[in-house]
């Protein structure tokens, strides 16, 4: 205990901060990041509603949270991902309808779909396919 005394007052919280922030960047980390953008059609019409990238775990720069994003009128969107590689997308359109189990909730196939997210820059539209009656 006598190194703390020969620190002085006031070094112990500032090393206990230093403690806490050094902890906190390794948890949200400063490896690779993604900006995705894109627009999400059904046969050519722009959907509304939510996008989600998960990302499926698969190495160390593909781990982390999933991330939501809002479609705009246009179908468009935009986020950013701190994860590369492997990621499963859901649309979550504005008018899906409640429905009977086991019927279709929207007209479009909602199939989760799987993409490839690069570190920087990345276009990735979705297209989802009109279900058949």
């Amino acid at each position: 205990m006598h190194w703390i005394r020969a620190c002085g007052p006031g070094v112990l919280p500032r090393l206990a901060f230093l403690g806490l922030f050094a902890a906190a960047l390794g948890l949200t980390g400063c490896g690779v990041s993604a900006k995705v953008n894109g627009r999400v059609t059904c046969d050519g019409k722009p959907i509304t509603g939510m996008i989600q990238f998960s990302p499926k775990g698969d190495s160390p720069e593909n781990t982390g949270v999933t991330v939501v994003a809002q479609l705009k009128d246009d179908g468009t969107y935009e986020m950013r991902l701190n994860s590369v590689g492997l990621h499963t997308v859901i649309v979550l359109p504005s008018d899906v309808k409640i429905v009977a189990p086991g019927s279709p909730d929207h007209l479009c196939d909602r199939t989760p779909q799987e993409v490839d997210v690069k570190a920087g820059e990345n276009t990735i539209p979705i297209a989802l396919k009109a279900r058949t009656p």
